[in-house]
Protein backbone atom coordinates (compact mmCIF):
# COMPACT_ATOMS: atom_id res chain seq x y z
CA UNK A 1 0.00 0.00 0.00
CA UNK A 2 2.85 2.40 0.84
CA UNK A 3 4.52 1.64 -2.49
CA UNK A 4 1.32 2.36 -4.43
CA UNK A 5 0.80 5.64 -2.59
CA UNK A 6 4.44 6.57 -3.26
CA UNK A 7 4.04 5.90 -7.00
CA UNK A 8 0.74 7.80 -7.21
CA UNK A 9 2.17 10.82 -5.38
CA UNK A 10 5.39 10.68 -7.46
CA UNK A 11 3.37 10.58 -10.68
CA UNK A 12 1.16 13.45 -9.54
CA UNK A 13 4.22 15.51 -8.53
CA UNK A 14 5.85 14.77 -11.91
CA UNK A 15 2.73 15.99 -13.74
CA UNK A 16 2.67 19.19 -11.67
CA UNK A 17 6.34 19.86 -12.33
CA UNK A 18 5.82 19.19 -16.06
CA UNK A 19 2.90 21.63 -16.27
CA UNK A 20 4.90 24.21 -14.30
CA UNK A 21 7.86 23.95 -16.68
CA UNK A 22 5.53 24.12 -19.70
CA UNK A 23 3.79 27.23 -18.31
CA UNK A 24 7.10 29.00 -17.62
CA UNK A 25 8.30 28.15 -21.13
CA UNK A 26 5.04 29.42 -22.69
CA UNK A 27 5.28 32.70 -20.70
CA UNK A 28 8.92 33.18 -21.73
CA UNK A 29 8.05 32.48 -25.37
CA UNK A 30 5.14 34.95 -25.27
CA UNK A 31 7.29 37.71 -23.75
CA UNK A 32 9.93 37.22 -26.45
CA UNK A 33 7.58 36.50 -29.34
CA UNK A 34 6.60 39.98 -30.37
CA UNK A 35 7.78 42.62 -32.75
CA UNK A 36 8.72 46.03 -31.41
CA UNK A 37 7.93 49.26 -33.22
CA UNK A 38 9.20 52.25 -31.23
CA UNK A 39 7.09 52.20 -28.02
CA UNK A 40 4.56 49.68 -29.41
CA UNK A 41 4.84 45.90 -29.44
CA UNK A 42 2.77 43.15 -31.03
CA UNK A 43 2.67 39.39 -31.37
CA UNK A 44 0.90 37.87 -34.34
CA UNK A 45 -0.24 34.38 -35.26
CA UNK A 46 0.88 33.73 -38.78
CA UNK A 47 1.94 30.85 -40.94
CA UNK A 48 5.47 29.69 -40.16
CA UNK A 49 5.24 30.41 -36.45
CA UNK A 50 6.51 27.66 -34.15
CA UNK A 51 4.04 25.49 -32.27
CA UNK A 52 5.32 26.97 -28.99
CA UNK A 53 4.66 30.46 -30.36
CA UNK A 54 1.12 29.47 -31.31
CA UNK A 55 0.62 27.95 -27.82
CA UNK A 56 1.96 31.10 -26.15
CA UNK A 57 -0.40 33.38 -28.06
CA UNK A 58 -3.35 31.03 -27.42
CA UNK A 59 -2.76 31.11 -23.65
CA UNK A 60 -3.10 34.90 -23.66
CA UNK A 61 -5.81 35.35 -26.27
CA UNK A 62 -7.39 32.13 -27.42
CA UNK A 63 -9.27 33.60 -30.37
CA UNK A 64 -6.41 35.71 -31.75
CA UNK A 65 -6.73 36.50 -35.42
CA UNK A 66 -4.01 36.24 -38.04
CA UNK A 67 -2.08 39.36 -39.07
CA UNK A 68 -4.14 39.55 -42.28
CA UNK A 69 -7.28 39.88 -40.16
CA UNK A 70 -6.09 42.09 -37.29
CA UNK A 71 -2.99 43.30 -35.50
CA UNK A 72 -3.00 44.60 -31.95
CA UNK A 73 -0.22 46.84 -30.67
CA UNK A 74 0.18 47.68 -26.99
CA UNK A 75 2.47 49.80 -24.85
CA UNK A 76 2.92 50.99 -21.29
CA UNK A 77 5.26 53.87 -22.19
CA UNK A 78 5.05 57.31 -23.76
CA UNK A 79 7.30 58.35 -26.66
CA UNK A 80 10.01 59.44 -24.20
CA UNK A 81 10.07 55.95 -22.68
CA UNK A 82 8.34 56.92 -19.41
CA UNK A 83 5.57 54.80 -17.92
CA UNK A 84 2.06 56.04 -18.75
CA UNK A 85 0.15 57.27 -15.67
CA UNK A 86 -3.39 58.37 -14.85
CA UNK A 87 -2.15 61.64 -13.43
CA UNK A 88 -0.62 62.93 -16.68
CA UNK A 89 -2.05 64.56 -19.80
CA UNK A 90 -1.00 62.93 -23.07
CA UNK A 91 -1.63 63.48 -26.75
CA UNK A 92 -1.71 60.58 -29.16
CA UNK A 93 -0.65 61.92 -32.56
CA UNK A 94 -0.54 60.18 -35.90
CA UNK A 95 -1.65 59.96 -39.51
CA UNK A 96 -4.44 58.02 -41.20
CA UNK A 97 -3.66 54.31 -40.86
CA UNK A 98 -4.07 52.14 -43.99
CA UNK A 99 -6.47 49.50 -42.74
CA UNK A 100 -10.21 48.83 -42.97
CA UNK A 101 -10.85 49.91 -39.37
CA UNK A 102 -8.71 50.94 -36.39
CA UNK A 103 -9.28 51.80 -32.74
CA UNK A 104 -7.27 52.86 -29.72
CA UNK A 105 -8.56 51.96 -26.28
CA UNK A 106 -7.03 52.85 -22.91
CA UNK A 107 -6.96 50.27 -20.12
CA UNK A 108 -5.79 50.39 -16.52
CA UNK A 109 -2.90 48.23 -15.39
CA UNK A 110 -5.49 45.64 -14.30
CA UNK A 111 -6.47 45.20 -18.00
CA UNK A 112 -9.95 46.65 -17.42
CA UNK A 113 -11.44 49.70 -19.09
CA UNK A 114 -10.81 52.89 -17.15
CA UNK A 115 -14.14 54.07 -15.72
CA UNK A 116 -14.90 57.69 -16.56
CA UNK A 117 -17.83 60.10 -16.47
CA UNK A 118 -18.02 60.27 -20.27
CA UNK A 119 -18.27 56.48 -20.75
CA UNK A 120 -15.91 56.86 -23.69
CA UNK A 121 -13.14 54.29 -23.72
CA UNK A 122 -11.78 54.44 -27.25
CA UNK A 123 -11.42 56.49 -30.39
CA UNK A 124 -11.82 54.85 -33.80
CA UNK A 125 -11.33 55.88 -37.40
CA UNK A 126 -15.15 56.07 -37.52
CA UNK A 127 -15.54 58.76 -34.83
CA UNK A 128 -12.23 60.62 -34.86
CA UNK A 129 -12.00 64.22 -36.05
CA UNK A 130 -8.98 64.51 -38.36
CA UNK A 131 -6.92 67.63 -38.85
CA UNK A 132 -6.97 69.23 -42.34
CA UNK A 133 -3.67 67.54 -43.27
CA UNK A 134 -5.04 64.05 -42.43
CA UNK A 135 -3.29 63.81 -39.07
CA UNK A 136 -5.05 63.33 -35.75
CA UNK A 137 -4.57 64.33 -32.13
CA UNK A 138 -6.28 62.51 -29.27
CA UNK A 139 -6.06 64.09 -25.83
CA UNK A 140 -5.87 61.65 -22.94
CA UNK A 141 -6.38 63.41 -19.60
CA UNK A 142 -8.58 63.75 -16.53
CA UNK A 143 -10.08 67.06 -17.72
CA UNK A 144 -10.93 67.95 -21.31
CA UNK A 145 -8.58 70.56 -22.79
CA UNK A 146 -10.45 73.52 -24.29
CA UNK A 147 -9.12 72.88 -27.82
CA UNK A 148 -9.49 69.06 -27.82
CA UNK A 149 -11.27 67.61 -30.86
CA UNK A 150 -10.79 64.03 -29.68
CA UNK A 151 -10.63 63.16 -25.99
CA UNK A 152 -10.57 60.11 -23.75
CA UNK A 153 -11.03 60.89 -20.09
CA UNK A 154 -8.75 59.15 -17.63
CA UNK A 155 -10.83 58.31 -14.59
CA UNK A 156 -9.49 57.20 -11.25
CA UNK A 157 -7.38 54.12 -10.71
CA UNK A 158 -9.50 51.20 -9.53
CA UNK A 159 -6.69 49.18 -7.98
CA UNK A 160 -4.42 51.81 -6.42
CA UNK A 161 -1.97 51.53 -9.31
CA UNK A 162 -1.69 54.54 -11.63
CA UNK A 163 -0.51 52.63 -14.70
CA UNK A 164 -2.27 53.01 -18.05
CA UNK A 165 -1.84 51.05 -21.24
CA UNK A 166 -3.38 51.70 -24.63
CA UNK A 167 -4.23 49.01 -27.14
CA UNK A 168 -4.13 49.99 -30.82
CA UNK A 169 -6.10 47.56 -32.99
CA UNK A 170 -5.79 47.50 -36.78
CA UNK A 171 -8.40 45.43 -38.60
CA UNK A 172 -7.65 44.17 -42.11
CA UNK A 173 -4.32 46.03 -42.13
CA UNK A 174 -2.66 46.79 -45.46
CA UNK A 175 0.17 44.62 -46.78
CA UNK A 176 2.45 47.61 -46.21
CA UNK A 177 1.78 47.41 -42.45
CA UNK A 178 2.01 43.60 -42.29
CA UNK A 179 5.34 43.58 -44.14
CA UNK A 180 6.80 46.38 -42.00
CA UNK A 181 5.57 45.67 -38.45
CA UNK A 182 8.74 47.03 -36.85
CA UNK A 183 9.08 50.17 -38.98
CA UNK A 184 5.62 51.32 -40.08
CA UNK A 185 4.93 54.75 -38.47
CA UNK A 186 2.49 54.23 -35.60
CA UNK A 187 0.99 56.95 -33.41
CA UNK A 188 3.20 58.74 -30.89
CA UNK A 189 2.13 59.29 -27.28
CA UNK A 190 3.44 62.65 -26.08
CA UNK A 191 3.32 63.73 -22.46
CA UNK A 192 1.94 67.27 -22.22
CA UNK A 193 2.33 67.88 -18.48
CA UNK A 194 3.03 66.16 -15.17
Amino acid sequence: MKKTLFYVLSGFLGILIGFGIFYIHVEYTYENLGTNNDIWSTSTTDEGQSQMGINAVAVHSIFRQTAKQAISFNTIRDSEGNLLKYTNHYQVTGQKIPCRFWSITFYGSDDHLIPNKQNVFSVTDQNIVYEEDGSFIIDISENRPADAKNWIQLGESQNGDDGVHPLLRLYDPSKEIRDNLSTFPLPKIIKINK
